[in-house]
């Protein structure tokens, strides 16, 4: 057997037995850690194999595993593969267009859910874009640019500038052992550098001399980094979660970033809120189906069901309606997901609007499926004198 039609056999292996209870990267990481026998090329190799088929399962339902992972070698590749059929391979340098052609299908096909998408998503070439594995972000924080340049180039890893601090690097790029991350340059989506710019530039404007945050899902606290960074005074932070263990992980990011919060705490937003305001900000990015960061998962787009939809919008409104009430006068709530649904965008900052006492300032989608990185959608509020 050739060493390609093993590389199937085991990717096949893999995805039959994968339910998605857990992120891919993590699941196959694990198989990898009890299958010694596979070096570094051949994991690589395999684990190419298995997003491909998350990429492209939705034009080959019910057909072998092995025969869609083929389609997803046709669709991106550009030279010739070892086991594709001749006729295939002779179109392989095409472009991406042609060859979807080819097959007889079109770009939409890839994406299972098209009626839910925003009206400001280009259906096309969002679905397109899911065929490609998103691009790898970095953010310099400030004063760490010479330093950071510097490192990357002794180390010989090639990066592109997308802004004066966003770095784009090619997909799984190893920094660990190059920079600091999180002191010198934080790991970051291109759109999720920009959720803040409408808010910063309105504080700016009123030269506060410090300002009161509550990152209300804050994760593993990102948006609250890139805030403090954006702010040109101090900010008094403070930080919550739902998740015990993720809150550990965050306080421990906070040190290396140099950043102590006035507080940080689990808690469970869909419940209530024990957390006093007012806030000059607070941010809600709040849990949502991920969709706009598909293309760097794909198997989540594989596994999910429209029918719980509805859970994350209960789920948001609910959070939404327990943090609002901390809102301080003239104060900036932010609303932002990861999804390209307009269930989960749009439609929340129309019952934000609707049902609180809040003046919408601002509305967008920040594109990343036409640069290589997620799409988020962000809105702004600020609270209204009754």
């Amino acid at each position: 057997m050739s060493r390609f039609h093993s590389h199937i056999n085991t990717a096949e292996k893999i995805i039959s037995d994968y339910n998605g209870n857990k992120p891919f990267s993590i699941y196959v990481k694990d198989f990898f850690s009890k299958q010694k026998k596979y070096g570094s090329r051949d994991r690589k190799t395999i684990s190419h194999f298995c997003y491909l088929f998350f990429r492209v399962a939705n034009i080959s339902k019910n057909a072998p595993i092995a025969e869609a992972i083929h389609k997803g070698l046709f669709l991106t590749e550009n030279k010739i593969v070892e086991g594709l059929p001749g006729e295939w391979n002779l179109k392989i340098s095409r472009t991406l267009s042609e060859k979807i052609s080819f097959l007889g299908l079109k770009s939409e096909d890839f994406f299972s859910f098209p009626h839910l998408l925003s009206e400001q998503i280009d259906k096309q070439i969002y679905s397109s874009s899911l065929l490609v594995q998103s691009r790898f972000f970095l953010r310099i924080r400030p004063g760490k640019k010479e330093i950071v340049i510097n490192k990357l180039n002794e180390a010989g890893i090639h990066f592109d500038f997308c802004s004066q601090d966003c770095l784009s690097l090619p997909p799984a790029s190893v920094l660990q052992s190059v920079i600091h991350l999180d002191e010198e340059a934080v790991v970051q989506d291109r759109s999720s550098q920009q959720v803040f710019d409408f808010a910063v530039s309105q504080f700016l404007q009123q030269k506060k001399a410090s300002l009161s945050v509550w990152d209300c899902c804050a994760g593993s606290g990102g948006k609250s980094i890139l805030l403090y960074d954006k702010m040109l005074h101090p900010i008094k932070l403070t930080v919550t979660d739902v998740r015990e263990n993720i809150l550990y992980n965050l306080r421990n990011r906070f040190v290396r970033a140099g950043i102590k919060p006035l507080q940080s705490m689990v808690m469970d937003l869909q419940t209530g809120s024990t957390v006093k305001g007012p806030f000059d900000i607070i941010i809600c990015d709040v849990p949502c189906s991920g969709s706009g960061t598909w293309g760097r998962t794909p198997e989540q787009m594989h596994f999910f069901k429209e029918k719980n939809l509805n859970i994350f919008t209960d789920r948001q409104k609910k959070i939404v309606s327990n943090a609002i009430d901390a809102l301080g006068e003239n104060g900036m709530f932010v609303y932002i997901t990861c999804s390209v649904f307009k269930n989960e965008n749009e439609d929340i900052a129309a019952y934000i609007a609707e049902h609180f006492a809040v003046k919408q300032l601002h509305m967008e989608y920040i594109n990343g499926y036409d640069k290589g990185g997620d799409t988020l959608f962000t809105a702004v509020f600020s609270k209204t004198t009754a």
